[in-house]
């Protein structure tokens, strides 16, 4: 199946859970969404279509102090619609149904990620080529390390992607890879706050110039900003909606990767 295909049996097929990932701070599951069976069995013919998928349920959403309750699954579905906005396949394709096992909730398509990192951590004096240090850290002995991502092109779109996003958990483990070399991004349920909650491990661009067709992409999204802003309305407040433009204003005003803020804590916990 391609993605459009994909996209349309994760809204419109039967979603059975497998089970739930026990190490998610909210409720999150695993589950199989099938094609719905044909009307006249063939069991030597070809089998319905089926895709894995995280399922999100907003019944299994932790109050948060910053987020409005009951939003998270909503703000999952409104980063994959950014990303499509900007044409930058970093997020899996995602819906937003009412008629799931556990009720509302975000079913995303499943990653079979490889073992490739874009975080990691080295001696001071280890880091490669490639790489960009973020952290000073320092080992249980006491040994100075740093924390490093990678520095490419869809890391950089990412780091974007957040800034927009206003991503307030953009931690290494939150970066995957798929074969043949696609950069992904996930957990997406701390985005579009109203107020500046970017935390995020990809600091290392900070002050870099935006290349041309990175500066096309966003204007891009800022010239169908009206339509946009008609999808987002549906998961969002005006407020949020106003300030992701106002960011995505601000970075196409400075033209560069923004620095980080010295008046709050700026990195995700963990940053790994």
């Amino acid at each position: 199946m391609d993605g459009p295909e994909k996209l349309e049996l994760l809204a419109d097929g039967t979603v059975t859970v497998l089970g739930r990932l026990l190490d998610s701070s909210n409720a999150t599951m695993l589950a199989v969404v099938s094609a719905p069976e044909p009307l006249e069995p063939t069991p030597s013919g070809p089998q319905p279509p089926t895709v894995q998928a995280i399922y999100k349920p907003v019944s299994g959403e932790r109050p948060l102090a910053d987020f409005p309750p009951g939003t998270l699954a909503g703000r999952e579905w409104a980063a994959y619609r950014l990303d499509v906005a900007l044409g930058w396949d970093l997020v899996q394709p995602t819906v937003l149904r009412t008629d799931l096992p556990a009720g509302t909730g975000s079913l995303q398509l499943w990653l079979e990620a490889d073992e490739t990192t874009s975080v990691d951590v080295f001696e001071p004096t280890g880091v490669p080529d490639g790489w960009e240090p973020v952290i000073q850290a320092e080992s249980e002995d006491g040994a100075p390390l740093v924390v490093a991502h990678r520095v490419d092109d869809r890391l950089r779109r990412l780091a974007l992607f957040d800034i927009i996003a206003n991503n307030a958990d953009r931690k290494g483990s939150h970066i995957l890879h798929a074969p043949g070399g696609r950069t992904i991004g996930i957990d997406h349920g701390l985005t579009f706050n109203a107020d500046e909650k970017l935390r995020t491990i990809l600091w290392g661009f900070a002050g870099l110039p935006l290349s041309a067709d990175e500066s096309d992409a966003l204007k891009h999204l800022d010239a169908q900003w009206d339509a946009f802003a008609g999808e987002l309305s549906a998961v969002l407040d005006d407020d949020e909606i106003n300030a992701a433009r106002a960011r995505l204003a601000g970075v196409l005003s400075e033209g560069c990767f923004p620095a980080p803020p010295t008046s709050r804590y700026a990195l995700p916990w963990p940053p790994l």
